[in-house]
């Protein structure tokens, strides 16, 4: 997928994309060093930079024609530039690059192209080769912001974003880290995105254009390997939005440790895959919460889909709320069911917040929720989880 490869290139490609050959000129600043300790960082991420020329004037490099592979994808993305601004080798044996840049440019796959203007990080840190901390090693920064984004399908501009900005807290080893990122100013041309009915449906509710934001906040205690994301966010105008929350727990150092060994061994994707899907068996989920909050969508879909019927809002209001009780029991949990039609009944007759909450009383292993979903009943599912549902 042409997204995936972007934040790929764009968070892979811009943190390491010092790793080339050791004759390079790279070695006249800062050492042969530096280039070891860059291409072990690198190979924690299934990722290889080879190839390019170098140019460098006092602490700035400037890297040209270089190529970056990843494990699992096919081909070679090119980097065209890559500037690396105040290199300097740090106390413990690595490096801290002030500021790396890419000029604008372009990606495309099969049809569709994306591009890119430009993209900028600051206090990119390089590990030392013997470094044992896994956040370290990851390639710590503390800014990174990209765009404007531009993607068109044969020709035809489908998606713009004013760009995407990652602020990392500051790192101190045994203390919880924090993040956060936001894709601001997306538009979505509905006009030529997706099928012709979908277009044609978007049309009648009146979304020729979607436009929002995307905003999200994470943070990680290695300590006690407590994972939480905080209002991840797709606010979409004059339509509604989706939050997501979480905690997941067994997230520790020693799993991320395991999972870089695979990224670093790893022969290819599925290799890759089966191997972390067995890590997963330590993850745990803690609690979940998915909100909806309408901003005139609910209203829009009732009548549209009451135009559809031959009746009006009101009457495709009533006729979803008799719907509930029959739809809900295939849930086979009535306590449940009955909570649910309340809560979706009040969110249709005054559209506000409609919140969806896994709260358990302890922590459940991810594997443990393999038989509840292999088994059918989703009522088994419904308490396992906790699930309460709820309108505000």
């Amino acid at each position: 997928m042409i997204q995936t490869r972007i934040l790929t290139f764009a968070a892979t490609t811009v943190l390491a994309g010092a790793s080339l050959a050791p004759t390079s000129a790279l070695a006249q600043i800062v050492g042969n060093d530096v280039i070891t300790a860059l291409n072990n960082q690198l190979s924690y991420q299934g990722a290889a930079i080879t190839g390019g020329d170098i140019a460098t004037s006092g602490d700035t490099i400037v890297i040209t024609n270089a190529t970056m592979s990843v494990t699992g994808e096919d081909g070679a993305f090119p980097i065209e530039e890559l500037t690396l601004e105040g290199v300097q080798p740090d106390s413990d044996g690595g490096y801290t690059v002030a500021k790396a840049i890419i000029p604008p440019f372009e990606v495309s796959d099969s049809g569709t192209t994306a591009t890119i203007g430009g993209i900028t990080v600051t206090d990119y840190k390089i590990a030392a080769p013997d470094e044992t901390d896994v956040v370290v090693r990851s390639g710590l920064f503390r800014t990174m912001t990209m765009g404007p984004i531009a993607v068109s399908e044969d020709g035809q501009q489908g998606f713009t974003a004013a760009g995407v900005a990652v602020e990392v807290g500051e790192y101190q080893p045994g203390q919880p880290w924090a993040s956060s990122f936001v894709l601001s100013d997306f538009a979505v041309d509905t006009t030529v995105v997706g099928d012709p009915q979908s277009r044609q449906t978007m049309a009648a509710l009146g979304y020729e254009s979607l436009t929002g934001d995307i905003t999200g906040s994470a943070s990680w205690d290695a300590a006690s390997g407590m994972m939480s994301a905080q209002d991840f966010m797709i606010s979409v105008d004059d339509a509604a939005s989706i939050g997501l929350d979480f905690s997941l727990g067994g997230y520790t150092a020693e799993l991320v440790a395991a999972m870089q060994q695979i990224n670093a061994t790893a022969e290819s994707e599925q290799a890759a895959g089966m191997a972390m899907l067995g890590l997963m068996q330590q993850i745990e989920i803690a609690g979940a919460a998915i909100t909806v909050t309408d901003a005139s969508l609910t209203n829009k879909l009732l009548e549209f889909f009451g135009t559809q019927q031959g009746t009006n809002a009101d009457g495709m209001r009533a006729f979803a709320k008799g719907m509930l009780p029959l739809g809900l029991a295939q849930l086979q949990s009535p306590e449940f069911a009955a909570k649910a039609t309340a809560a979706i009944g009040s969110f249709l007759d005054n559209p506000g917040k409609l919140v969806v909450e896994a709260k358990p009383a302890q922590p459940i292993p991810a594997m443990q929720l393999a038989a509840p979903l292999m088994s059918g009943n989703p009522a088994l599912l419904i308490q396992a989880l906790a699930l309460d549902i709820r309108a505000e």
